[in-house]
């Protein structure tokens, strides 16, 4: 009697041990799976492209991943106030140079260029420094976002394995 009741005991812990080994398991690949997410960048014919890894990110996306960190919701909300104000000193520049260009279409005696010149020259000289400071800031933002994954990347993946021995787990570098 006592030896059935020990050989119990052994499939009740053995079942313990195999539970624990199944869990932990499934917490190492899932953990493994998880990578930096970190944001890139690269300019395109007409927009910006985002990337988070290697997944294409819409600027919708971005701004909310960007808003929701303390540190790079500063920077990308002044980035958006110098946009809005490039658009607007842009605009000044073409009406400048359609002013320009209207005054040039005159005869030479009736023509007119000091005002419209100061205000082409003027409005493009001011939309570039609204333009660069809207890009130092969005890239000020981005770069402190993904300040917080440095040093959490490992060199190593561990990724399932099964062949004709059996399943397992394996290292990737």
């Amino acid at each position: 009697m006592i030896l059935v009741s020990m050989n119990k005991n052994n499939k009740y812990n053995h079942m313990k041990k195999m539970s624990f080994f199944a869990l932990m398991t499934i917490v190492l690949l899932c953990s493994s799976e998880l990578s930096a997410q970190e944001i890139s960048t690269f300019p395109g014919f007409f927009r910006t492209k985002y990337y988070q890894d290697d997944k294409e990110i819409t600027r919708k996306e971005v701004k909310e991943l960007l808003l929701n960190n303390d540190g790079s919701a500063t920077y990308w909300k002044k980035s958006g106030t110098n946009e809005a104000l490039f658009y607007g000193t842009y605009t000044v520049f073409l009406v400048g140079a359609g002013w320009l260009g209207y005054e040039l279409s005159k005869d030479e005696a009736d023509r007119d260029l000091t005002a419209p010149t100061v205000v082409t020259l003027g409005g493009f000289l001011i939309a570039m420094i609204f333009y660069n400071g809207a890009n130092t800031n969005a890239r000020k933002a981005i770069l402190t976002y993904n300040k917080q994954f440095d040093g959490k990347q490992t060199s190593f993946r561990l990724v399932p394995v099964g062949n004709a021995d059996g399943l397992g787990l394996a290292l990737r570098f």
